[in-house]
């Protein structure tokens, strides 16, 4: 085994010093049976991107179908849960905008690679948690009442305990989020 040290010229983590570990790594795979390896800041960096990126691909699509087939499953329709789907997609773009501009202007241009796949997996989750059971509660009162009176009915019912536990929810991620 042999370590080699090298220090690029390139800030860490710059466009440039990433080329240079592509470069590097590309060198040294190219030699037969040396099984070499390229660590070190910049190297982590452009590997934690590519596995985010990969990520990306394929858990945010995988999760959106499980949710369409649970909520198609629950409403016995196809148009209901694409509409319920897309409104909660649309609020987590929304809130990832709302993220960009504030650390933006908070002075931090990049944050960490993971943050829209986590924002993901929280919002969506917790967003289709409540929209089923709105929506649950919105298909029992419209069996009972009709259509626009158990909407209605559901939204008041229901509409207290999901801002609730909305509220509740933001303050503890606040909470955590202050947090060193």
């Amino acid at each position: 085994w042999v370590q080699i040290d090298a220090v690029l010229d390139d800030a860490a983590d710059s466009p440039q010093a990433r080329e240079t570990v592509g470069l590097i790594r590309d060198a040294v795979h190219a030699i037969p049976g040396a099984d070499a390896l390229v660590g070190g800041t910049t190297a982590f960096t452009v590997d934690a991107e590519a596995a985010t990126a990969r990520d990306l691909r394929v858990v945010i699509p995988l999760i959106l179908l499980v949710v369409l087939l649970i909520l198609a499953v629950l409403l016995r329709a196809l148009v209901g849960p694409l509409v319920l789907l897309g409104s909660v997609v649309l609020s987590f773009g929304a809130a990832l905008g709302a993220a960009a501009l504030l650390f933006n202007a908070l002075g931090y241009p990049r944050v960490d690679q993971g943050l829209p796949l986590f924002g993901f997996l929280f919002l969506v989750a917790l967003g289709i948690d409540y929209t089923i059971f709105l929506m649950t509660r919105a298909k029992e009162e419209v069996a009972r009442v009709g259509h626009r009176q158990g909407v209605l009915r559901a939204l008041a019912v229901t509409g207290g305990v999901i801002t609730s536990a909305g509220i509740v929810l933001a303050a503890t991620f606040a909470g955590l989020g202050s947090l060193p």
